[in-house]
């Protein structure tokens, strides 16, 4: 039993609270797959981390993965165009960065494309052989000098002898040309001695390239599993890794390092208790996403990872799944029951109540009858009134203003200057915002034209000192039919301004849903407008 409470401004018509019911740890993975599938940016990350999903997705059957028939008919699909994608996004040092024709290459994105190669090629697709014996090529270059070949790799600090970031992802790149069927052992041997200066996940990969290299009985496998036992967080029958300086450069965070860490545990010690623990954190870690995705991760690339661990665990090391009846009662009323066998076992079982039928406190109960665990998760949804939701900020603080453009203001059939202002009071990394566009009115300019500064220069422009205009940081900008996206890999601290035109099309009274920011692969770091309400007049 639990008790869950409504928000006191929460509003009473809208909103439900989900409670999903799944038989083992690794089941009901649909959302995830529904989310990597639906997802609608498509840079070098993102695109590789989608077909990377699907495909670590599909490793199970259907009916223990609970990925609909649809998105499992369509990964072929979607595979193919990926790869085709990333093609075209190569480089011609053979390395990738964010963007196409936009960025120079950067070692991780780099490495993270390569993975999803590998992973295509294991798993029977057709991958170009020229163009990922270059990226290998660029990638081991670039893991036996990193401080040398580092001018032009698109990060923000470059690569430093001694770096924890640097051997993280030296480690990385072994790891990867070890599966490669390239392993590289006087680079493996030169990581080693300096294991302590890697992040856990890292010594993760260190394991996995040396056991690929030398054999998994290596001496040197054993003492870096042991290292990385010893830095598990255990608490509840979960287990996690977190850091407190996480590796930006690698868009780490404890998501991230959990999956990767069991990952390689399942690989090298499926036997230890940290898996099931490991993998109950991960299961539990999951939210309701955007883009018709449910139970799933922060991030494409988290959810990529996540998906990965799991699978392997779910293959490896799993125990048998629960089955048998259930029931879910809220407030004393059943509001939901079934049975749960292996025909239906991927599908997560799911009971949906609208906040209307609940009180402010709300006793809920489940109940099973049969064999094995049951694993619950449950999601409360509520919605605050647009007038009365404030301004939120951790970490980043950002506002929007409507100016008028010419004589007219506010009228329809003339255009209105949307000003957004931010402030960051340290420097963010993967920065994302996403502007509403309230309903009654459309974007100007779809082609990007006038929208950001760095669609007019060349990767040698030099940003003037101290600017307060976003637009020079802002790499990529997409302009929708309902709101703009601005992306941005790196911004120091400070406070910017950014604007763009709308058009207003439709008299009437409109909610103007409010401009939020976040650090893509760092989501506790976020900033949020206040709601408000805007009129548009007749002409």
């Amino acid at each position: 039993s639990q008790t869950v409470n409504l928000p006191a401004n929460a509003v009473p018509t809208e909103g439900s609270l989900t409670i999903s019911l799944t038989p083992s740890l690794v089941s009901g993975l649909g959302g995830a797959a529904s989310y990597l599938a639906n997802y609608p940016y498509d840079d070098s990350e993102s695109t590789t981390s989608r077909f990377y999903g699907l495909i670590e997705a599909l490793r199970l059957p259907r009916a223990v993965s609970g990925v609909s028939a649809g998105i499992a008919a369509g990964v072929p699909g979607t595979v193919e165009t990926a790869l085709q994608r990333l093609y075209g996004y190569q480089n011609s040092d053979n390395g990738w960065g964010w963007w196409p024709m936009e960025d120079n290459s950067v070692p991780y994105i780099t490495a993270w494309v390569v993975d999803g190669l590998l992973l295509a090629r294991s798993e029977g697709y057709t991958v170009d052989s020229h163009v990922l014996s270059n990226a290998l090529t660029n990638l081991h270059k670039w893991a036996l000098a990193p401080t040398q070949n580092s001018a032009n790799d698109g990060s923000f600090n470059g690569y430093l002898n001694g770096s924890t970031f640097t051997y993280d992802m030296q480690a990385y790149a072994a790891d990867l040309l070890a599966r490669a069927g390239q392993p590289d052992s006087g680079l493996v041997g030169s990581l080693y001695p300096h294991r302590q200066n890697m992040l856990p996940f890292a010594r993760a990969y260190l394991a996995l390239a040396i056991a690929q290299a030398d054999g998994a009985s290596d001496p040197r496998v054993a003492d870096l599993l042991t290292s990385i036992k010893g830095a598990a967080q255990e608490f509840d029958n979960q287990a996690h890794w977190s850091d407190g300086s996480p590796d930006w450069q690698m868009m780490e965070d404890d998501t991230t390092a959990t999956s990767i860490i069991l990952d390689a545990l399942v690989r090298l010690d499926p036997s230890s208790f940290l898996t099931q623990g490991a993998a109950r954190w991960l299961m539990a870690r999951r939210s309701d996403g955007a883009w018709g995705g449910s139970q799933t991760w922060d991030s494409t690339q988290s959810t990529a990872l996540a998906l990965r661990a799991l699978v392997d665990y779910a293959l490896h090391a799993q125990p048998v799944a629960g089955n048998g009846s259930y029931s879910v009662q809220v407030n004393g009323k059943t509001v939901g029951s079934g049975t749960i066998t292996s025909a239906n076992g991927g599908q997560s079982q799911t009971v949906v109540v609208p906040v209307s039928t609940l009180a402010a406190a709300n006793k809920v109960v489940i109940r099973q009858r049969g064999n094995g665990s049951l694993f619950y998760s449950m999601l409360l949804r509520t919605y605050a009134p647009i007038t009365t939701s404030p301004a939120v900020s951790h970490n980043i603080l950002v506002s929007r203003r409507y100016e008028a453009v010419g004589g007219s203001h506010g009228q329809a059939g003339s255009d209105l200057r949307v000003v957004l202002t931010l402030t960051a009071p340290q420097d963010l990394y993967y920065l994302q915002i996403a502007d509403p566009i309230p309903a009654g009115a459309e974007p100007v300019d779809p082609s990007l034209r006038t929208t950001s500064v760095l669609s007019t220069l060349t990767s040698q422009a030099v940003i003037p000192q101290g600017t307060n205009n976003l637009g020079w940081y802002v790499g990529h900008v997409e302009l929708l039919s309902d709101q703009a996206v601005l992306f941005a890999d790196y911004l120091p601290a400070g406070t910017y301004q950014y604007s763009y035109q709308i058009h207003l099309t439709s008299a009437g009274s409109y909610h103007a849903l409010p401009t939020t920011a976040h650090e893509t692969y760092f989501p506790d770091v976020y900033g949020q407008g206040a709601g408000q309400v805007y009129a548009i007049s007749a002409h």
